[in-house]
């Protein structure tokens, strides 16, 4: 039984060790904060993280992972965690982090990079803890304050979300991420003004950031600026011309304003690129201007 344990670590190990000649290179070339930077600015219940699908073999290996890296350095368990982060092995990710906080429970990047996978697992709440447990021990951790405030977002506490974006922002005043987020958690809770003010500081340090144009976009919609907002959602779409959200919120500006020629042909160019936008469009009160509009009918109707 005793040799049949061990060729079975060596087989995971050597598992392991494949994951971190896959992806370490990449992983060591950049700060690992970086990781997360994909997933960040969609903090709204409409936003989507990947699904993710744990099958039983995964999730049966993982004490033995666990047991494997307890033999080895501190920063080698965070570089075969990180390997597995990026490899989308999260629940493994998490069982190696966890050897490593508690071999070195004050290292606050450990917290941190655990706190990505559960939020890529949907644990908000077990994230938003890890989170917590970072900031305590490094409280100028933007990255954290960040994640924090994502995670916050799509349990829907946008006002708390606000505050660790506020976090972010005062750590890291020149960081277009953590402005980009605060205008989101704005927008939900309809302080349109400020949101743009932040999607503004966004622009200043990105000028490219498409979402922040659209976004702000959408904010001059709500405050009826409609010439402002077509502007601003025609900058996002020189930028990104496949960006649906943007060509749906031209649909819906042109909708307020009553021409349905405009709302139809722009509303039809969101619907060709992501098809959910007709089911969106079909209650969006929004277009209730040109609902009796037949090409609107028509578009609706599929």
């Amino acid at each position: 039984l005793q040799i049949e344990t061990q060729q079975q670590k060596a087989l995971i190990l050597k598992k392991l060790e494949k994951f971190e000649s896959d992806v370490v290179s990449q992983v060591s070339s950049i700060p690992a904060e970086t990781l997360q930077k994909a997933e960040l600015a969609e903090i709204t219940p409409l936003s989507r993280l990947e699904a993710i699908t744990l099958d039983v073999e995964e999730r049966q290996v993982t004490p033995i992972q666990a047991e494997i890296v307890a033999d080895v350095s501190v920063d080698e368990q965070i570089k075969q965690g990180e390997a597995l982060l990026a490899q989308k092995q999260y629940t493994e990710a998490i069982a190696i982090f966890d050897v490593a906080i508690n071999s070195q429970p004050e290292n606050p990047q450990t917290l941190f990079k655990k706190g990505m996978a559960l939020v890529r697992l949907k644990r908000y709440e077990e994230a938003i803890a890890c989170y917590d447990s970072a900031l305590k021990i490094k409280p100028d951790y933007r990255e954290a304050w960040s994640n924090r405030g994502y995670a916050l977002g799509y349990l829907g506490r946008h006002q708390e979300a606000l505050k660790s974006f506020d976090q972010a922002v005062r750590s890291s005043p020149e960081d277009p991420i953590a402005w980009l987020n605060r205008g989101l958690a704005l927008e939900e809770l309809e302080e349109y003004e400020e949101a743009i003010a932040s999607f503004d500081q966004v622009i200043k340090y990105k000028p490219d950031s498409f979402k922040a144009w659209n976004n702000k976009g959408y904010s001059l919609i709500r405050l009826g600026e409609d010439p402002e907002a077509l502007a601003s959602l025609d900058k996002a779409l020189e930028i990104k011309p496949d960006y649906a959200s943007a060509y749906y919120n031209k649909a819906a500006c042109y909708a307020l304003q009553s021409q349905a020629e405009l709302a139809v042909e722009n509303l039809q160019q969101a619907i060709t690129l992501n098809p959910s936008y007709r089911e969106d469009a079909a209650t969006d009160i929004d277009f209730d201007e040109i609902a009796e509009n037949q090409h609107f009918v028509q578009l609706i109707a599929g």
